[in-house]
């Protein structure tokens, strides 16, 4: 049995459901290809409400899609995207959540350690970034623990970013 979800939002819907509860929009499309055109839709909340649904439903179908929501700029999204792909536990995604998560220890600054401005000042990490990093490094270690997880390490050069 599929899930349906609102092309709109995200949102997951029952077969009978005419208009979506979430946003209101008319329901006309199928489940999996609903839920790809949400993640795909370049809205925020959309996008996280789509990334949420997926994970509960560990739906691998769209893997490549949340991978793509990792190189997005909302931190939120982000955060959305890893824990669905940690949720999923599809391998493919291990390489990417360790190439955000490094990427994204450059861009501000890093939870649990003090980065200085050039004037002395701390940057203060903001929550949402806290939040992010913490969806990804949760999201790395379920995906590191699965079974089968040890030829990415290898291939990765165990590597740990």
């Amino acid at each position: 049995m599929s899930a349906n979800f609102c092309t709109s939002c995200g949102l997951r819907i029952g077969g009978e459901t005419r208009f979506c509860p979430g946003c209101g929009k008319p329901i006309g499309g199928n489940s999996v290809g609903a839920l790809i055109q949400a993640l795909r839709s370049g809205d925020s909340e959309s996008s996280r409400r789509a990334a949420r649904r997926a994970g509960e439903e560990h739906c691998e179908a769209v893997v490549p899609d949340l991978i793509e929501l990792l190189y997005r700029k909302d931190k939120a999204v982000i955060a959305a995207a890893a824990r669905a792909l940690g949720d999923i536990g599809d391998l493919r995604a291990i390489q990417h959540l360790e190439e955000c998560a490094y990427a994204q220890e450059f861009a501000g600054g890093i939870p649990g350690f003090d980065t200085f401005t050039e004037d002395g000042g701390i940057v203060e990490v903001a929550e949402e970034d806290a939040s992010m990093e913490k969806a990804l490094r949760e999201a790395e270690e379920k995906l590191w623990k699965r079974p089968g997880a040890g030829p990415y390490g290898d291939q990765l050069g165990k590597i740990r970013m």
